[in-house]
Parts: structure tokens; C-alpha cells; sequence
């Protein structure tokens, strides 16, 4: 596969709720949240046949998943990316949010997080970042994920286009 038809994906997942602008990269594509003081979390959700993106959305809720994202659940055509941005420990995702990040292909990165919160309690760690690249199909692999507390988290990663039969599929890789 030639290398240079690869997409290069980036997130920025900062700690501090000063760190906004685009936080997600996906060729030469921008999106992101504007400037604010509120915590949030954004979703994208990207069609695999073309890298379109079929629904974002920014919310502050760390127990729900936004109607427009859960409507992709499940479906392998469709990859997720979820960034937590300006976030503290108190606002790990949880409920139904954490429910779905695990079947959507969160892994080691979010399990180990979510175990230091519930060791150490909110007050011993102030702050987290997480990103997370994954396939909405609930059967496969789990995906591309950064996370830290206290500190900014960056992740990268690429869609190579796959052609069989005339039809074209972008498959996420690492760098």
C-alpha cells in the first residue's frame, strides 16, 4: 500500500478548559470546539466510505451518550472519535457513556484510568485527558486511545483506503 494515500488523524485532548480550538485533524480537515470555560466531551462520527463526518457533537454530560452519536452504535461502516476536553477526575465518563466507550473499543487506557479514580479517590488526581479512535462495530478489535492525568494527551494514527471490487473503505492503522 502507497503510504501517501494514508489520511493522518490527530487528536488533542488538552487538561485545561483554556486549551480549546480544533482538536481533531482528520486530513487536512479541522474540528473542534470554540473557545469556552466549560468542560466537555466532542464526538465525531466518520463514514468509512468517504471519511465524511455524519454527526459531531459537544456535550458536558459524563453519563449519556448524545442521541446523534448512539444512533451509529454498532455499525461497522462508522468510526468514533471522543475527546475529553478540560476535564476533572469527578467527570470520568460513567453509566451508559462509559458502557458504550467499552463496546465501542476503549482498553487498557480508559480501564487503568478508571481504576486509579475509583483506588484514589477525585481528590488525590485534579485533572484528565482521553481520546479515543474506534470503530462503532461492537465486534472487532478495541481502538486507538491516549489518556493522562494532569497532563495534555495526544493521539495519532492514519485511514488507508482499501478498494475491493471497485468499492473503497478507509481501515484505521498505526503510526
Amino acid at each position: 500500500m502507497d503510504a501517501s494515500q494514508n489520511v493522518p488523524v490527530s487528536i488533542f485532548s488538552p487538561t485545561s478548559a483554556g486549551s480549546w480550538g480544533n482538536n481533531i485533524a482528520i486530513g487536512s480537515k479541522r474540528y473542534g470546539s470554540d473557545t469556552g470555560t466549560t468542560t466537555r466531551f466532542l464526538y465525531l462520527v466518520v463514514d468509512l466510505s468517504d471519511l465524511s463526518v455524519v454527526a459531531e457533537v459537544a456535550d458536558t454530560s459524563n453519563d449519556t451518550v448524545p442521541a446523534a452519536i448512539q444512533a451509529y452504535a454498532g455499525q461497522a461502516r462508522y468510526f468514533l472519535l471522543f475527546v475529553a476536553m478540560g476535564q476533572i477526575t469527578g467527570n470520568m465518563p460513567q453509566g451508559a457513556l462509559s458502557t458504550f466507550l467499552r463496546q465501542t473499543g476503549s482498553g487498557p487506557v480508559l480501564a487503568s484510568m478508571e481504576q486509579m479514580i475509583a483506588s484514589l479517590g477525585t481528590g488525590s488526581i485534579s485533572g484528565f485527558s482521553y481520546a479515543l479512535g474506534a470503530s462503532l462495530d461492537e465486534q472487532d478489535l478495541p481502538g486507538f486511545e491516549a489518556g493522562s492525568f494532569n497532563d495534555t494527551s495526544f493521539l495519532t494514527f492514519a485511514f488507508t483506503p482499501i478498494t475491493n471490487g471497485g468499492t473503497t473503505t478507509y481501515a484505521p492503522i498505526s503510526v
